[in-house]
């Protein structure tokens, strides 16, 4: 809260601005956090500070820029950082900038299955990712052998009634996916097969299995980010970040609680 009260210098404001505006112009951005010296083959702060889609104007984006560094704070990662074992006071935020991609379909792939090594797992959901990290919509997920690239599951959600998409004015927001697409999946076999690939091929690159946030616009794919899987073999109960990750859930996944406890739960009690 103090950080966030505190004021920008004029200099900082004006270099940001500067820069953003040679390189970008007025295209909306994402704004991404990342813990460097921190993020790393055994430990990860994904999901865990602030990052946001869709920006638009310099006066949000600093605004953003900042809510970013002071998440650095947020009793969810000083109390992450506590079970780590790590100081706070040495702990640095970076925010990386980067061109917003409205995607119609996206996903996370893991290079290797941390439940299988001989699988890639990969997830996709249709819209933007916000949903899907936030846990509030189910995505399709498909296992594939690493050997041949087959496709070994294809597990279908319950439903895929809703969506998050580009806001009109700026951020995401979410809305009901068109009723011809709710019985189709995402991605085609095709497609799978050519994300799971990227995904051994990031690998190959980076010499470590990835876990990698993609999106697919106008049947382009992108990749937005990519780190190391920090938990392979099963051995997850080691990393309690998704304790941490639910200590602030995001509005959309409490008016979907809302709506479960109020419409469903309330009555049948």
């Amino acid at each position: 809260n103090l950080f966030l009260g505190g004021t920008v210098p004029g200099e900082l404001y004006r270099q940001i601005s500067k820069r953003v505006e040679a390189e970008y112009g007025d295209q909306p951005l994402a704004v991404r956090s990342s813990a460097p010296g921190e993020d790393s083959q055994s430990r990860s702060f994904a999901g865990l500070h602030e990052s946001y889609l869709n920006v638009i104007g310099h006066d949000d984006l600093i605004k953003k820029i900042k809510k970013v560094w002071a998440s650095l704070w947020s009793d969810r990662a000083i109390l992450y950082r506590q079970e780590l074992g790590l100081e706070v006071a040495s702990s640095s935020m970076a925010v990386v900038l980067q061109p917003f991609v409205e995607g119609q379909r996206s996903g996370v792939l893991f290079s290797r299955n941390p439940m299988d090594l001989s699988q890639v797992s990969l997830e996709a959901v249709y819209g933007l990712n916000q949903g899907l990290v936030d846990g509030v919509v189910e995505p399709d997920r498909w296992l594939l052998d690493r050997k041949d690239m087959r496709i070994v599951t294809h597990n279908v959600p319950v439903n895929r009634d809703f969506q998050f998409v580009r806001s009109g004015q700026a951020g995401v927001v979410r809305q009901p996916v068109p009723e011809n697409l709710q019985s189709i999946p995402p991605l085609d076999g095709k497609q799978v097969m050519e994300i799971a690939a990227l995904g051994l091929k990031l690998e190959n690159f980076s010499g470590v299995s990835q876990d990698v946030e993609w999106t697919m616009a106008d049947g382009q794919i992108h990749l937005l980010q990519s780190r190391p899987v920090t938990t392979e073999g099963g051995d997850d109960a080691a990393d309690k970040r998704s304790w941490y990750l639910s200590l602030n859930r995001s509005y959309d996944n409490l008016l979907q609680l809302w709506e479960r406890i109020v419409e469903r739960l309330l009555p049948e009690m």
